[in-house]
């Protein structure tokens, strides 16, 4: 058939390669979102046990780092929901093989995680969304919700740092 049909060959290669390259983009998305839904599941359990238990443990551990930690495995959930939203166009190199997608997942969870964290002192420490400080029905809930859109969210924690680091940076108004 390839010996009578050159254009017909070419045809049925090009065919073969975006159907292979498919598959093989499947498979790295695959391996990326399976690594980062484990590992939000690994702070999923650890949040309901927290809350399970949140009256307990605020008695052993103090109601600010019991809410700093909850907040932070909220940032996890974020973070996987972000991922979740936005799987068909993650960005992925098949050929750079399963242990760099999964590395590249659990590093996104991650950095869900360690965002929130920050936000979360943030708020405890008055430096970000100073709102929240002055409600007082609903603050734990308004803290946790920030997380965790902190979490699903690229630009809050790279603008929240940038904020302090103006903050940092200016001079102290020194007027006699």
């Amino acid at each position: 058939m390839g010996e009578e049909d050159p254009v017909k060959a070419r045809e049925c290669l090009a065919n073969g390669r975006e159907y292979l390259e498919a598959r093989s983009t499947e498979n790295a998305r695959s391996w990326h979102v399976g690594a980062a839904a484990v590992t939000a599941s690994l702070a999923a359990i650890l949040l309901l046990v927290d809350m399970i238990g949140f009256d307990g443990l605020k008695g052993y551990f103090g109601d600010t780092l019991l809410t700093v930690v909850t907040a932070s495995l909220l940032g996890a959930l974020g973070a996987l929901l972000s991922i979740l939203s936005r799987v068909r166009k993650l960005d992925v190199d098949p050929s750079a093989g399963k242990f760099i997608h999964r590395f590249e997942g659990v590093c996104r969870i991650a950095a869900g995680t360690l965002g929130a964290l920050l936000i979360a002192l943030g708020v405890r420490a008055n430096l970000a969304f100073g709102f929240i400080t002055s409600m007082h029905s609903h603050q734990l809930a308004a803290v946790l919700t920030v997380c965790f859109v902190a979490g699903a969210s690229e630009r809050i924690v790279p603008s929240f740092i940038a904020n302090v680091e103006g903050r940092a940076g200016r001079p102290k108004n020194t007027s006699t």
